[in-house]
Order: structure tokens, then sequence, then C-alpha cells
């Protein structure tokens, strides 16, 4: 925070310059999340009896929502969202009648978001592309997928991701789930896994296992849909 740290008596008339400033530079929240932004600098009495506090946001004015729940010396952000982020600059003045003094101060502070982010990776890629794979013999396509700041509601389901099968010169192939021979969905290990009962050279394709915004707690899912993120590996079968 930018503020300045002048000190004196200059009597009542004019106020001079106090250390009150915002405990942090920069806010970095989660969506979704809850978090305080604290001033410090004085007395909690000075604050809560004595002290006037004005805010702009971007340079337009700005008053915390009856949601945001406004304190005498900060106040706290519920929910925090996107349209949160943003340069802060706080104003406040202070007069104490016991005080030979009055006392002004300015400071700035800037809000961010911290985006979730989203990675996937085929945990066994390399052992299934090295060379071909003997066709009748079961396997699995096991995915990974590490999230931060991003939760799923059931991280068990083993739809959180979609399994696309992609050969050349046709549009990527949307599977489904089956309780057939051919091929089904499960989780396991904490990878989900697309898993093969008795693969046909006819199986041959590349696979892309999908990451599935939906498949996020809801608040995450406005994150989780600005995210394309998938991983593949080319398999063969004779």
């Amino acid at each position: 925070a930018v503020v300045s740290t002048q000190s004196g008596h200059y009597g009542r008339g004019e106020p001079v310059e106090c250390d009150v400033k915002a405990e942090k530079d920069v806010y970095l929240g989660v969506r979704g999340s809850s978090f305080r932004v604290k001033l410090t600098g004085a007395k909690k009495k000075e604050f809560r009896q004595y002290a006037e506090i004005m805010y702009t946001k971007d340079g337009e004015t700005w008053t915390p929502s009856e949601e945001d729940k406004e304190k005498f010396n900060g106040f706290r952000i519920v929910d925090y969202a996107p349209e949160d982020t943003g340069v802060y600059i706080g104003n406040i003045f202070i007069d104490n009648p016991k005080e030979d003094r009055k006392q002004k101060c300015t400071f700035t502070f800037e809000m961010k978001i911290n985006e979730g982010t989203i990675s996937l990776s085929i945990d066994n890629a390399a052992a299934l592309s090295v060379e071909p794979l003997k066709a009748g013999r079961g396997v699995a396509i096991q995915c990974r997928v590490d999230l931060t700041n991003l939760i799923f509601e059931d991280v068990k389901n083993p739809n959180n991701v979609k399994w696309y099968k992609i050969i050349p010169g046709e549009a990527p192939q949307l599977m489904t789930d089956t309780t057939e021979d051919s091929h089904n969905f499960n989780y396991a290990r904490q990878t989900y896994r697309l898993w093969f009962a008795n693969p046909q050279p006819s199986d041959s394709a590349t696979y892309r296992c999908e990451f599935s915004h939906e498949a996020l707690e809801e608040k995450d899912q406005a994150a989780g849909s600005e995210i394309n993120a998938f991983a593949e590996v080319n398999i063969q079968w004779n």
C-alpha cells in the first residue's frame, strides 16, 4: 500500500498524515471464497468511534455491499467473484476529540482472482504407445486429472472426463459408457480409466481424455468452462 507516514502535532486545524493502510498490498482470492480486507495502523477504538472511511474501485466510488459485511476497520468479501477484482483506494479521516490533532490517510490495495487450473495426463502412455499391443488382452487407458482451486462434485465419478476415439480424417467420436465386452469407464487408483476387455485391431486409434467442467462443484463451473484441457494417446493393436 502507498501511504504517507508523517507524524507530529499540528493542532486540530490541519490534519496530519497517519499510518493506516491495508494489511496486504495485493489480495489474491479464489472464486466463491470469503476473506477479509483488514486495515491496520490505528487503535480499534479510533477506527470504531472516530474514523470515516471512503473507498473507490478503479476510479469509481465504491462501498461494500450488505452481503460483504463492512467492518469498522475494513470489510469482508463473501462469495468472491471476478467483478470484485480491481485497484481500490481508501481515504480515511480520523477525528478523535481527545487528541490535539486530526489524521488523514490515503492507501491503495489491489484485489486479484486466483483462477483454477486443470491438467490432464495419461499415466501409462509410454507403455501403451511404444509398440503394437496384442489383441484380445484387456487394457486400461489411465487418465489423471490434477485440479488447482477447483473441486469435483464427486471425484470418483468416471464421467468426470469424456473419452473420444480419433481416427485420421474423421471427426472425433464421443464414446459412451457400456456394459458390453467392448469397453467401459471406471475410476481406480486416482485415475479415470477407459477399459478395453477384448481389444481388436479395429480399436486402433488415438484416444482423448477430456476434462468435463459440468462435473465440478456448482460454484466452480463458470471457471472450469473457460478451460480446455485434455490428454491423448495413440494405441495400435495387432
